[in-house]
């Protein structure tokens, strides 16, 4: 079907935007499941706020339902909630003239499994119960084909078609794939388990981790054939590596590391995240190969990790903690935090990337880091 009157005036409007700003995204795929990670400077710090979708549904008052199906819908609402970001929310974000595309937010890649997305209303969709229940589902479980499998080939479809209509006005994809291995092992044996497989059966949590890495490989290689050109930096979601709480220093470099470093070594441009505890693992961090990007969470000290990466080039976003440094009446951590990466830039570059469920909420918290930092 071709686009209606209102997405023909929203593509030009994006257009214009893109002609008239330097503060732009139009090449690089830099789309991490619902965020944005580009925009990262070497001379300032810089803060984004980006809303969560429901929040996004509610500003702009549309069916969030209908946004997460409907390919059309999706992306008039795209770029109608962008133009109004880049009119009314005076914040660092950069304008986004490219359309990353998904379906089910993360449950995509693991629809190529056949596990199952759950459509909670006006909720972001959530994946379905483990498919690891002992080692011989791993042993029958194939790496599925990009092109094949799950939710796929209607995506493909509708990206073949959107590309068509296009006609070049605005880029067009879809989004990579988010997940580094340890995150795989844990959607699909479950995360109590995989906690306890770590402890009780390493052997296995290694094949589940090696399951993780060709899985990714495959979605990279089907990818790359799709768009016909080099996929460039390779996300690793590591959420639940949390050296603090969970996961012991040693059991990561002698367990997980190895696998980081297979996907550092073959694709050269890793982008490492966790919102775990990571404090105690900066060394290793810094020796995964061609690592170019990490997220700090909640958890970890940005001006900690700044001083191990300092004069390596490597690019830092800063997520705060949505509750004691977002939510919270008393901004009192929040001007801790701000404070902190602001120490941490004088050495490394870093953003501030402040995803919130709240627009009122995200433009206090951008008002607090307006006043510190100007």
């Amino acid at each position: 079907m071709p686009f209606n009157d209102k997405q023909e005036e929203i593509i030009e409007k994006a257009q214009n935007i893109i002609k008239k700003n330097e503060n732009i995204i139009i090449g690089e795929f830099n789309r991490f499941n619902t965020i944005d990670i580009g925009n990262i400077k070497k001379d300032r710090v810089n803060c984004e706020i980006q809303l969560m979708y429901p929040e996004i549904a509610r500003v702009m008052n549309f069916d969030l339902d209908r946004y997460f199906k409907d390919r059309y819908y999706n992306f008039e609402k795209t770029f109608e909630y962008r133009i109004w970001h880049h009119e009314n929310i005076p914040d660092n974000s950069a304008f986004s003239g490219l359309y990353e595309m998904d379906y089910g937010v993360y449950t995509m890649e693991y629809s190529l499994l056949g596990m199952e997305t759950k459509w909670p209303a006006n909720q972001y969709p959530v994946l379905g119960e483990p498919i690891i229940k002992n080692k011989k589902d791993l042993k029958n479980l194939n790496v599925p084909d990009f092109f094949t499998s799950g939710y796929m080939p209607m995506v493909i479809d509708d990206y073949k078609q959107l590309k068509e209509e296009l006609k070049g006005r605005l880029n067009i994809g879809i989004r990579k794939f988010v997940h580094g291995p340890f995150q795989v092992a844990k959607d699909i044996r479950g995360l109590s388990n995989l906690y306890m497989d770590v402890f009780t059966d390493p052997e296995f949590v290694k094949d589940l981790l090696d399951f993780g890495v060709r899985f990714h490989e495959e979605w990279i290689r089907g990818w790359e054939q799709l768009h016909g050109i080099p996929y460039g930096r390779v996300d690793m979601a590591e959420d639940e590596i949390d050296t603090k709480k969970a996961i012991p220093p040693k059991i990561y470099r002698d367990l997980i590391f190895p696998f980081h470093v297979r996907l550092g070594n073959k694709y050269k441009n890793i982008h490492f995240h966790s919102c775990g505890d990571i404090n105690a693992i900066a060394e290793d961090i810094k020796r995964i190969p061609y690592v170019t990007l990490i997220e700090i969470g909640p958890d970890t000290d940005a001006f900690e990790y700044s001083k191990v990466f300092k004069g390596t080039n490597v690019k830092f976003y800063k997520c705060p903690d949505p509750v004691s440094e977002l939510l919270s009446e008393n901004i009192k951590q929040r001007e801790k935090m701000i404070e902190n990466v602001i120490k941490a830039s004088e050495l490394v570059p870093i953003k501030i990337l402040v995803e919130t469920p709240s627009l009122e909420k995200g433009l206090d918290f951008l008002k607090t880091f307006r006043k510190l930092y100007k």
